[in-house]
């Protein structure tokens, strides 16, 4: 150790190389394979690729694999890179993307592989996502938002449509009855969801008795099943009674004096009925006068006998087998008990607000509203303020039995509770129904039974399909927000704020409109008012936005230029041109770069002063394929004949719904509109959707007039009154239908 120690020194203060100095060692012991030189290792090399990462372009979900070729591998380590980042646990050398988004479209891959002799990072791959094509039925199919919204159309689950349901009741075989206070209409509920109208006519208040769609109701609050099996309802202060097969008759209270507003209803064992006013419960039985059970009509909370007992804003009764009454008072956070002797007392809830459980009094509640009483005699109670279902035993204990699951939130309606046999608790909340099994597991049973799960879809104001069947979509406030969906209904990574966009009354006036390339156009108006929802428009501008996002304006009129044009209504034809409607004049107008503005026709009748109010009407314009130039507006439509708009379908200012031809076709609310391959055009009218053949035929092609919410699936379907409507390059219609873009697909 000592000679090598030295000789090592000795090589270090000569400046030589420690494999000379062993060479030497080795030469000096007698080694070295006969006292022969020992060569050098050969020197390592670098890597040296052959074959770099080629770009790909797949579908969306489809895996897609980068992969680098070596000279020679040996001693080879690799890191993959995506947009310079290095991608965790890709060391080898290829790599896979198993399930690529069009999120990951325009990323970049590299790969730097490294051994003794050096590094070297090679070029860079570039991946394109498209999506993946969408297979689109025929008939109605939702793209994106929700499709629960406020409606009367019948359907099962969530394809059904309440507006403000109230009352609710069961009958003997698990069907669930509703007073559909919104649409004046009994409606009926099946244990799968599937619900019917069972009488009444939606939109249409009265008092009418009759069968089915013949009978009128006006202001529906509560419904309860008889001894007799029929349900029996509460509607603007009387009673009325119908069959099962939905016949309706009014059953007269005989009250001396003006009737108080009667909101809750119960059915006695001796075949009478229990109706409560906001203070006092009535007793009454069919064929005889009404009488005071227990209250006064002033308010109160005293407790005692009926001489003596006050109650205060009641909402809602209910009976226990003994024949009990329990009371909601959701004012006084408390639950009254009304004994068959008529002895009142404060059955639970000591008056404080807050939700404890609790015997008696000690217990403490947040406005109960709903109440249902169980084969065992519990008491279940719907608490609006905490948003809980409570449970009172016969012997006054209050539990909350699965949580503050918030059922019954403020503002949602739920005032009123029902048990079937199986002792599932149905309720009403904001326009659906629901239901708590006996385990408390929540399942929603028809309509809406919550606010729109995906805001922001109601709130959007234009609409066009891009050349990759990509939809735009612009929400206006003060600004218009642009997005992108891709045809499934996905975001794209495209969203773009445009300043200045017109809009009066949440309504814009203005338009987008789309090229093959994927840029959209936008045109914005400038105005000033001129008294209540009525304008003056003063100038504009027209911004193109780039596939990138990057804006441009390509046409602008200042306030007061020459000439100034404001343009309302944009839309763009297929010889490249944009469209849109003069809001300073009414003209609508042929715009090109090259040629500037053509006066087409006159569009629009201005008020007096150039005024125009958006409360009067909605305009829209289309282009066909053949390049006819259409404006549908004041409930007609026009076309663009030798220099003239001349009336192609409906009557100027002539309301109506009928299908046919020219001037015997009708419209209600024509808002938006749009025109196919073969010169078709296609309107938004309310809740349908119209189509006007090249000669003026119109027929309507999707929804039903005066069915009101949307119902997916085959044609015609249900749809809520529409916005916008666009089509895209396959001549699938898209719309606006509430809080929901939906697909038509007509053929």
């Amino acid at each position: 150790m000592h000679a090598i120690f030295s000789s090592t020194v000795w090589a270090t203060r000569l400046h030589l190389t420690p494999w000379l100095v062993l060479s030497a060692f080795l030469a000096a012991c007698g080694g070295g394979g006969g006292g022969g030189d020992i060569a050098p290792p050969a020197p390592v090399s670098p890597p040296v690729i052959t074959q770099q990462p080629a770009s790909q372009a797949v579908e969306a979900g489809t895996p897609v694999t980068f992969a680098v070729g070596l000279q020679d591998g040996t001693g080879a380590s690799y890191q993959w890179l995506r947009n310079g980042a290095e991608v965790a646990g890709a060391t080898q050398s290829a790599t896979t993307l198993a399930a690529p988004a069009v999120a990951d479209s325009g990323s970049k891959w590299s790969v730097r592989v490294s051994n003794a002799g050096g590094a070297v990072t090679s070029s860079e791959a570039v991946l394109t996502v498209t999506p993946k094509p969408v297979v689109t039925p025929v008939g109605i199919s939702l793209v994106a938002g929700d499709v629960g919204a406020m409606g009367n159309a019948d359907g099962t689950g969530r394809n059904a449509h309440f507006n403000n349901p109230r009352g609710i009741a069961t009958d003997a075989q698990g069907n669930v009855y509703v007073a559909d206070a919104g649409n004046h209409t009994i409606r009926m509920v099946t244990p799968q969801g599937a619900v019917t109208t069972v009488a009444g006519t939606a939109g249409q208040s009265g008092t009418a008795d009759g069968a089915g769609a013949a009978a009128r109701f006006s202001a529906l609050t509560a419904v309860t099943l008889g001894l007799d099996g029929a349900i029996y309802i509460l509607d603007n202060g009387g009673l009325r009674r119908m069959t099962a097969a939905g016949a309706v008759t009014t059953i007269g209270l005989q009250i001396t004096g003006t009737a108080p507003r009667f909101l809750s209803l119960a059915a006695a064992a001796d075949g009478a009925f229990f109706i409560a006013s906001e203070s006092a419960i009535w007793r009454v039985r069919p064929g005889e006068a009404a009488t005071v059970h227990v209250g006064f009509p002033t308010s109160g909370t005293a407790n005692g006998d009926a001489t003596q007992a006050s109650f205060l804003e009641i909402a809602d009764i209910a009976l226990d087998a003994a024949q009990n009454i329990y009371v909601a008072q959701p004012r006084t956070h408390m639950i009254r008990k009304v004994t068959p002797q008529r002895i009142v007392s404060t059955f639970a809830g000591s008056g404080a607000l807050g939700s404890v459980d609790g015997t008696g009094t000690a217990a403490i509640f947040s406005g109960p509203t709903g109440l249902a009483v169980d084969g065992l005699g519990n008491i279940w109670v719907a608490e609006t303020g905490s948003g809980a279902l409570r449970k009172i035993s016969p012997a006054g204990v209050v539990t909350t039995p699965f949580g503050a699951q918030g059922l019954f939130p403020l503002g949602s309606g739920a005032s009123s509770l029902a048990l079937n046999a199986a002792g599932d608790i149905y309720y009403c909340s904001w326009h659906g129904v629901a239901k708590v099994d006996p385990s408390g597991a929540v399942a929603d049973v028809a309509g809406n039974v919550r606010p729109a799960a995906v805001a922001g879809i109601g709130a959007v104001r234009r609409l066009a399909v891009d050349g990759a069947g990509n939809v735009v979509q612009g929400t206006a406030q003060s600004e218009l927000l642009l997005q992108k969906r891709a045809p499934d209904g996905a975001l794209l990574p495209f969203s773009v704020v445009v300043p200045g966009y017109g809009v009066m009354n949440s309504t814009p006036l203005n338009g987008i409109a789309t090229d093959p390339a994927g840029n959209v156009y936008v045109s914005s108006l400038l105005f000033t008012h001129g008294g209540i929802n009525f304008f003056t428009a003063t100038g504009g501008s027209i911004t193109k936005v780039s596939t990138s996002g990057a804006t441009s304006t390509v046409a602008n009129w200042p306030i007061g230029s020459p000439g100034a044009m404001a343009p309302g209504y944009l839309t763009r034809g297929p010889d490249g041109a944009l469209y849109f409607i003069d809001m300073a004049t009414g003209n609508l107008v042929r715009w090109t770069e090259a040629a500037g503005a053509t006066v087409l026709g006159q569009a629009i009748q201005l008020l007096p002063g150039g005024l125009f109010s958006m409360a009067l009407d909605r305009w829209s314009i289309a282009v066909d394929a053949s390049g006819r130039v259409a404006v549908v507006g004041n409930r007609a439509i026009r076309v663009v004949q030798s220099g003239a708009l001349v009336v192609l379908a409906g009557a100027p200012g002539q309301a109506g719904s009928q299908d046919g031809e020219g001037a015997q076709a009708r419209f209600v609310a024509p808002t938006s509109m749009v025109g196919d391959a073969a010169g078709n055009l296609y309107v938004a009218d309310g809740e349908v959707v119209r189509k006007v053949t090249t000669t003026g035929t119109v027929s309507t092609v999707a929804g039903v007039r005066g069915s009101i919410g949307l119902r997916t699936g085959a044609l015609p379907g249900s749809l809520n009154v529409l916005g916008e409507i666009a089509i895209g390059p396959d001549g699938v219609l898209y719309a606006i239908s509430g809080d929901a873009l939906i697909k038509i697909k007509l053929q």
